[in-house]
């Protein structure tokens, strides 16, 4: 800046014209004493905060007459009006960006609200065919047992109506974590309706212990917790055959029609017993 032309004129913030640079002590021209320049004229770009100057030289001495010094403000004032521009479209295009970013992640959380269960976390009924579709049909391919597991919590009913709606949200949540522990991060978690959740998953081996498995998980919890409330879950677990193309809704169909046995079955035992 001590020795540029172009940095005294946008320090000023005004034009210059130099006659002879060999006599001049107006303006710092060190740079300039070892080329050919002898006459010059400066002029900033943009006349508040120049980012830049626009100069012309002469070879011999020379006085800038008025017009010559409107012409080089006006190829500033064109250059200062082209940064303009070029900031504006910046300005635009990384608003733009961070507006588009901002409408992917509305949209990727209206996308994950419309396949979640608020409640607790889990896919809900519409998520769960999705993932599981998706899982179904790798099944073929790498010759895996397909499987669904229903499970239904008992006597959400009564807690509700006994101890309260938020009792009952408590025990939706706990089950959930409960299945979230019990199995894999691979398989699909989904709360299906009131009380009602439903994991699938694909195994190289028949899982005829999964719904053992959740019960020790129940049974674990049940064990550390100091909730009043226990938890109690019927499951029923089917699955299909590698050899054949499993179809999602026939192991639904089959998963639903063996939970309802068994929840039929488990009432018929509280009766009997509550006779006895």
């Amino acid at each position: 800046m001590n020795d540029c032309g172009a940095g005294w004129v946008m320090h000023k913030q005004t034009g210059v014209s130099v006659v002879d640079i060999q006599g001049n002590t107006a303006i710092p021209v060190e740079m300039y004493r070892s080329t050919f320049v002898r006459g010059l004229a400066i002029v900033p770009i943009r006349a508040a905060k120049p980012v830049g100057a626009v100069e012309v030289y002469w070879s011999k001495p020379h006085r800038a007459t008025e017009d010559e010094m409107k012409l080089l403000q006006g190829i500033a004032d064109g250059a200062a009006a082209a940064m303009n521009a070029v900031t504006l479209q910046l300005e635009l295009q990384q608003n733009a960006q961070a507006r588009s970013v901002e409408l992917e992640a509305a949209q990727q959380e209206i996308a994950e609200l419309s396949l979640r269960d608020e409640l607790t976390g889990l896919c809900n009924r519409r998520g769960f065919s999705i993932l599981a579709e998706q899982q179904l049909r790798m099944t073929a391919r790498i010759h895996a047992v397909p499987w669904l597991l229903c499970a239904c919590i008992d006597g959400l009913k009564p807690i509700n109506e006994g101890l309260g709606r938020q009792a009952g949200d408590k025990l939706l949540q706990t089950a959930a974590k409960v299945l979230r522990d019990a199995f894999r991060g691979q398989d699909v978690l989904a709360r299906v309706g009131g009380n009602e959740f439903a994991v699938f998953g694909i195994s190289q081996a028949l899982p005829d212990y999964f719904d053992d498995r959740l019960q020790l998980y129940i049974d674990a919890y049940n064990a550390s917790s100091a909730e009043t409330v226990a938890l109690s879950m019927t499951a029923c677990l089917v699955h299909g055959e590698p050899s054949e193309r499993a179809i999602f809704e026939d192991l639904w169909v089959r998963a639903e029609q063996g939970l309802r046995k068994k929840q039929d079955a488990r009432q018929t035992r509280k009766a009997a017993k509550s006779q006895a």
